[in-house]
């Protein structure tokens, strides 16, 4: 409830100075630090304050540049809820070179090009050369066609849009196939959506949440 949120993060607030006060953040690995980060990011967010909540988890990057989770965490943070797809794509392009060209990285950079609801931030066209190499590196994956359609279809190219689609959706167990749980189900409606706005010359845009 609210009232628990509140108190967690007027705990979280009071704890750092208690720590500094008895000695828990003299630590050698950053573990009490990096703790209290954490704490009082999830509390900030339980909260509404996504803007506290990324500074919080922005202070925790500069010490684990080449976490990739963490990295991943803070683009959505900034794309989904703060509505700044600017944000999230220079969290992702300034991760050091050895996190770089990872799989997460490589992929989240790609949806936001293809995916973002900011003009300026879309690049179909990068983004569906950016596709080219995933699925080169991962042939046959449902989900890694879907984002080069979504790229393709940023692009204008609509009808290579829903040829990649239409393989993507081959990927899936037949509908009513034992085979075919409440994940494939749900990912067979959302692409058979996202087919219909590809046959209206629309493309797929991610929105921040309400």
């Amino acid at each position: 409830s609210a009232p628990l949120l509140g108190v967690a993060a007027v705990l979280g607030l009071v704890s750092g100075p208690l720590n500094r006060a008895t000695g828990f953040d003299v630590d050698p690995g950053g573990a009490y630090a990096n703790l209290y980060g954490e704490r009082m990011a999830q509390a900030s967010g339980a909260l509404g304050w996504h803007d506290r909540g990324a500074r919080y988890l922005a202070a925790l990057l500069d010490k684990r540049p080449g976490d990739v989770a963490l990295r991943e965490r803070i683009a959505s943070l900034h794309w989904l809820l703060r509505d700044d797809a600017a944000e999230a794509l220079r969290v992702i392009e300034t991760a050091p070179p050895d996190v770089a060209h990872s799989t997460p990285l490589v992929v989240a950079r790609a949806t936001l090009l293809a995916t973002a609801n900011d003009p300026q931030v879309a690049d179909g066209a990068a983004a569906a050369a950016i596709t080219r190499d995933l699925m080169a590196a991962f042939p046959g994956d449902g989900s890694v066609l879907e984002l080069h359609a979504a790229a393709l279809a940023r692009a204008g190219r609509f009808d290579a849009a829903i040829e990649a689609l239409d393989a993507a959706l081959a990927t899936l167990p037949p509908a009513g196939d034992p085979a075919s749980g409440p994940g494939e189900e749900a990912l067979r409606a959302d692409w058979t959506a996202v087919r219909a706005l590809y046959t209206r010359g629309a493309p797929k845009i991610r929105s921040p949440r309400p």
